[in-house]
C-alpha cells in the first residue's frame, strides 16, 4: 500500500469519522464546532498518520534492516472459531458477532503482523479509531492497565478533551489491539487481568483484539471469546503462497525452496512449514544450504549463522558489515547464551537500552572472561547481525524464539554435575510462570539439544509423578479430573456472555502447566470435557453437599467481579452429580488414551537412558 493510497485513506478515514460523530457530540453544550474540528483534523489526523508510517513498513528476517512495504509481504493468515469457520483474517468478520476477541497462536505464527494488518483494515473501514497498546511495556513502567491505555491516548494527543475522549469512549468509537499478553510477567498478571476486564466492561461498546500464545490464561478472560490463529496448509495453497509473497511469484530462489517443502511435506518437515516464522528461517538459509535440517534448534542455528557472517558477504558482494564490539561470533554468542537465560527465566522480553546496558555489565562482572563494550555490543545486535528490533524506545530480540533457543543453549553447554540443580529450578520456575507463557518452543528445543539429561532430570520425573497421582485414586476418571483441577467454577448468572454459558470453568492445578509439554494433543480435549460445555445445565446445584462448596452466592470469579456462582472443591472427592456429568463414554475414552500415553513415553524414555548408558559405555571400552 503506497503512501499516496495511505494518505488518501487516511483523509477519508478523518471525514467519515468526523460526519458520524458530530451528531453524537451535538449535546455537549461546551464543546464547539471548531473544538471537534482541531480534535479531528488536528490531534487525531496527526496521530493517524504517524501510526501509519509506522504500521505501513515491517523490517522482516529475510530483508533484514530493510524496510519494506506492509503488504508487499504481508500473506493472509485464517482464523477459527470453535475450531469449525475457517476465514481469512478480516476485521468484519472477526467482530461480527462478539466485540470482544482473544486471538491465540503459537510462536512465530503471526500474531503481532496480523494486528498490524487489522490497524490498517480499520482505516479502511472508517468506523472505529484504532488504537494498539503493546502490554508488554507494563513490564517495564509497572502501571495500571488503564494507566498506560490513558498514556498511549495522551502521548497521540488524543486525551486533549477530555469531554470528546469520554464521549467516544461511551460511543464505542475505538478498536483496542491488546498484543501480547502472554508477555506479560507473572508478578503483573493478575492485576493487569483485573484492569483489562474492568476497562473492557466500562467502555464495552468498543472492541478489543487481545494476542496471546496458547495456555497462558489469556483464553479465560472473562468478556472474552477465544478465537485461534491457524497453521499455514500445503493443502490450500498457503505454504506455496506465503514463499511467493516473501520472494517473487516468479523467482528461480521460491520456485526452487517450493520444490523442496513440497518433496518433504509429509515428513518431519510439514510441522516446520506451516509456521510462518520457521518457514521463513528455511527460506533464509536454504540459499545458502539447502539441506534439510533434522531438527528445529539446526534452523536457528543456520540462520545465526547467516546474519552473523554470510548474509551481508553474499547479499553485497563480498561486504561484511563493520561490528563495533570487535568480538568475534564465539564471544558474541556466548554473551548472549547468558542474557537470554537470564532475561528468559526473569520474563525480561523487552528491555530499554539501560536495563540492557545493566544486564551486560552484570554479565561482564560475573563471567570476567569477555571484555566488551555494551553500548557497542547493542548497536552490533541491531544493526550488524539484526537480532534485535528496537520500537519507541523498547528493544527485544527480532523474534522471542531466538531468545528461547539462546536460553537452550545455555542449558545445553552447562556442566554435567549442575544439570540435577538446574532442571528442579526448571520445574519450580515453570510452575510459577508457565501459566503465563507457551513453553512448548523452548522445551522442545531444549529437548533437542539436550536430551539425555532433558530426559533423566525432567521429563521422566514427571511421567512418574503423573503416573503416580493417577493410580493413587480410586479409579482411573478421578485421578484425570484431579490431576488437572483441582476443583470448578460454576458461573450461575454471567451476565450473558456467551462463550461462558453453561460451562463449567476448571480451577487449573498450578504444576499442571510445566507438564503441559508432555502431552499437548491430549490435554486440551480432557479439559474440554470437564467443561462440560451445554451439559452443565442438569447440574443441580442444591444436591450437592455444602462440604464441597468453597465459595457460595457472589464472588469474585477468575478476573471479574460480582458474578453469581460457587467454587466446587475436588479436593477431597468430587460431588457425584458433577462426576456423572464429566463422565461420558468420550471422556473415558480419552482417560484411556492419557493412560497408555504416559506409559509409553514412560517406557520409550526410560529406554532412551539406557540405551545411551550402554552406548557410551562399549564406546569407552574401544579405547
Amino acid at each position: 500500500m503506497n503512501e499516496i493510497i495511505m494518505k488518501v485513506l487516511v483523509e477519508s478515514f478523518i471525514k467519515a469519522v468526523f460526519d458520524e460523530i458530530k451528531s453524537l457530540l451535538s449535546d455537549i453544550s461546551d464543546v464547539s464546532s471548531d473544538e471537534l474540528k482541531q480534535y479531528f483534523n488536528g490531534y487525531l489526523k496527526n496521530y493517524l498518520k504517524k501510526k501509519k508510517d509506522n504500521y505501513s513498513k515491517i523490517k522482516t528476517l529475510l530483508r533484514g534492516n530493510t524496510p519494506t512495504d506492509f503488504y508487499e509481504v504481508y500473506y493472509p493468515l485464517k482464523i477459527s472459531f470453535d475450531k469449525e469457520e475457517h476465514f481469512t483474517c478480516e476485521i468484519e468478520k472477526i467482530f461480527k458477532d462478539y466485540n470482544s476477541i482473544t486471538l491465540i497462536g503459537g510462536a512465530g505464527s503471526g500474531k503481532s503482523t496480523i494486528v498490524k494488518h487489522l490497524f490498517l483494515s480499520a482505516l479502511e473501514r472508517k468506523k472505529e479509531i484504532p488504537i494498539l497498546i503493546e502490554l508488554r511495556q507494563l513490564n517495564i513502567e509497572k502501571k495500571p492497565f488503564e494507566i498506560l491505555v490513558k498514556n498511549t491516548l495522551k502521548f497521540n494527543n488524543l486525551t486533549v478533551n477530555e469531554r470528546i475522549l469520554e464521549r467516544l469512549l461511551r460511543k464505542g468509537k475505538f478498536i483496542f489491539f491488546l498484543d501480547g499478553y502472554d508477555e506479560l510477567s507473572s508478578d503483573l498478571i493478575e492485576e493487569v487481568t483485573i484492569g483489562i476486564s474492568k476497562f473492557q466492561n466500562e467502555y464495552s461498546a468498543n472492541k478489543f483484539l487481545l494476542t496471546s500464545r496458547p495456555y497462558s490464561s489469556a483464553e479465560g478472560l472473562p468478556g472474552f471469546y477465544n478465537c485461534t490463529l491457524n497453521n499455514l496448509s500445503f493443502d490450500n495453497g498457503d505454504v506455496e503462497g506465503f514463499i511467493q509473497k516473501q520472494l517473487g511469484i516468479n523467482t528461480e530462489i521460491s520456485r526452487r525452496i517450493i520444490e523442496s517443502v513440497t518433496e518433504n511435506k509429509e515428513g518431519y518437515l510439514s510441522s516446520f512449514m506451516k509456521n510462518p516464522l520457521l518457514l521463513s528461517l528455511y527460506m533464509l538459509t536454504f540459499q545458502y544450504n539447502a539441506d534439510i535440517p533434522k531438527q528445529k534448534h539446526l534452523f536457528y542455528r543456520r540462520v545465526i549463522d547467516v546474519l552473523f557472517s554470510e548474509h551481508d558477504s553474499k547479499s553485497k558482494m563480498g561486504y561484511v558489515r563493520e561490528k563495533k564490539s570487535g568480538l568475534s561470533q564465539f564471544d558474541f554468542e556466548e554473551i548472549m547464551q547468558i542474557f537470554s537465560y537470564l532475561t528468559y527465566f526473569n520474563e525480561v522480553i523487552s528491555f530499554t537500552k539501560d536495563k540492557a546496558i545493566q544486564i551486560f555489565k552484570t554479565i561482564k562482572e560475573k563471567t570476567k572472561t569477555i571484555e566488551f563494550n555494551p553500548s557497542y555490543l547493542i548497536s552490533d545486535l541491531k544493526l550488524a547481525v539484526s537480532l534485535w528490533i528496537e520500537d519507541d524506545g523498547l528493544m527485544s530480540f527480532s523474534h522471542r524464539s531466538i531468545q528461547e533457543y539462546y536460553a537452550a543453549l545455555f542449558i545445553s553447554n552447562l556442566d554435567s554435575e549442575n544439570k540435577p540443580m538446574l532442571y528442579k529450578k526448571l520445574v519450580e520456575k515453570i510452575t510459577d510462570f508457565g501459566e503465563l507463557n507457551s513453553i512448548y518452543n523452548f522445551m522442545t528445543l531444549l529437548e533437542e539439544m539436550d536430551t539425555l539429561y532433558f530426559y533423566k532430570h525432567y521429563k521422566i520425573i514427571l511421567i512418574n509423578e503423573a503416573i503416580e497421582k493417577l493410580d493413587k485414586e480410586d479409579d482411573l476418571y478421578t485421578g484425570v479430573i484431579k490431576y488437572i483441577c483441582s476443583g470448578v467454577s460454576y458461573p450461575s448468572n454471567f451476565g450473558g456472555e456467551k462463550f461462558y454459558d453453561n460451562k463449567l470453568l476448571p480451577n487449573m492445578n498450578n504444576d499442571l502447566y510445566h507438564r503441559l509439554y508432555l502431552y499437548p494433543d491430549l490435554m486440551p480435549s480432557l479439559i474440554q470435557h470437564i467443561m462440560c460445555d451445554n451439559r452443565v445445565k442438569k447440574l443441580k446445584i442444591n444436591e450437592i453437599n455444602k462440604k464441597y462448596i468453597t465459595s457460595p452466592g457472589k464472588y469474585k470469579f477468575g478476573y471479574a467481579e460480582d458474578r453469581e456462582g460457587i467454587d466446587i472443591s475436588f479436593v477431597d472427592n468430587i460431588p457425584q452429580n458433577v462426576k456423572e456429568l464429566i463422565l461420558t463414554k468420550d471422556f473415558k475414552s480419552e482417560c484411556k488414551k492419557f493412560r497408555r500415553h504416559l506409559k509409553d513415553i514412560k517406557l520409550k524414555t526410560e529406554k532412551y537412558i539406557s540405551d545411551k548408558h550402554d552406548n557410551d559405555l562399549t564406546l569407552l571400552e574401544m579405547i
